[in-house]
């Protein structure tokens, strides 16, 4: 059961998504993946998160023209809010999935995890592409609001997400077939079965030729590894990885919904040293890259930032 601070919880989740990509990056160098190509190879999840997170931090909560924008060069910021609402759509340019769509909704599902209602009043289904991207955002910020709650209940969080979702969606189905399999007590090589057969391609053809929005297999595996093992973060993100299903990103979302519940001392600490040798700002001299006295610790990079989010979210931040 858990048992942690709400601020444990945030420096959970970050270190928990950056932990379960960089694992899962790790895996796909070392390990065959039985399902097809990695699809995130276009988009360091790692550093993508970070500079969300960032985005809420210097604007001091959500400004949709800074957040949709982030890492895109652009020369000038739309003004208006119809044309900010719109440039979530750039989120699409290199993400093959829904389910990495949810990723980008991570940052934003910490924030707004007490006000939901605030997230769903953006102005969103003015168009067929935002109902796609509102999908994305919504189910991971439903899922983190159920798991920061004062009593969470895992084997409650889809039939108290589904209702919060846009019906009959690919989503959903995918979300009741999950919810089936843990009711079965299914083992992970039945539900990775199920999980990633093939179904009916998206006719949904406006957005870019690489993305498909009703694909949300690897939220579905996360959630499922996430939901049958609640209480250990290294076993879920390991049956993550063991799916063989783009284990970066699947790793990466359950790393995320683990380590919001269990919060920071639930991630192990041989777990944690995986961060050690990196740094999420790269270096521009090589010398200093290399030197391991004066090299950031990625760690406590993505724990501070964690750390700011929280001051932002309380209104204490400075």
């Amino acid at each position: 059961m858990k048992q942690d601070s709400l601020y444990s919880q945030f420096q959970g989740a970050v270190l928990g998504v950056a932990i379960g990509y960089e694992l899962g990056q790790r895996w796909l160098k070392t390990a065959s993946v039985s399902h097809g190509k990695s699809s995130g190879l276009s988009v360091n999840w790692g550093q993508r998160i970070s500079q969300l997170t960032q985005s809420l931090i210097q604007c001091q909560g959500f400004d949709p023209v800074d957040y949709w924008k982030v890492g895109k060069i652009e020369t000038e910021k739309p003004r208006h809010r119809e044309t900010a609402l719109k440039q979530s759509l750039l989120l699409t340019q290199g993400l093959n999935s829904g389910s990495e769509v949810a990723l980008v909704g991570l940052p934003l599902a910490l924030f707004f995890h007490d006000n939901l209602r605030s997230l769903q009043q953006l102005g969103w289904n003015q168009s067929e592409e935002e109902a796609y991207i509102q999908d994305g955002v919504l189910v991971m910020a439903g899922a983190i609001a159920e798991i920061l709650t004062q009593n969470p209940k895992p084997q409650q969080l889809i039939p108290n997400l589904l209702p919060k979702l846009r019906p009959e969606t690919a989503l959903t189905a995918k979300l009741e077939q999950v919810q089936t399999l843990l009711q079965q007590r299914a083992s992970l090589e039945t539900a990775v079965r199920q999980l990633t057969q093939t179904s009916k391609a998206s006719s949904f053809k406006r957005f870019d030729s690489n993305f498909d929005p009703e694909n949300w297999t690897a939220f579905a595996l996360g959630l499922y590894c996430f939901l049958s093992t609640p209480d250990d973060y290294s076993l879920t993100v390991l049956r993550s990885l063991q799916t063989g299903y783009h284990p970066e990103i699947t790793a990466a979302i359950s790393g995320a919904l683990s380590g919001a519940y269990q919060g920071l001392m639930g991630i192990s600490v041989q777990w944690r040293l995986t961060l050690q040798i990196k740094s999420l700002y790269p270096q521009a001299d090589a010398e200093i890259e290399n030197d391991c006295v004066e090299s950031k610790n990625y760690e406590r990079e993505l724990l501070q930032l964690a750390n700011n989010l929280f001051a932002v979210w309380l209104g204490v931040y400075r």
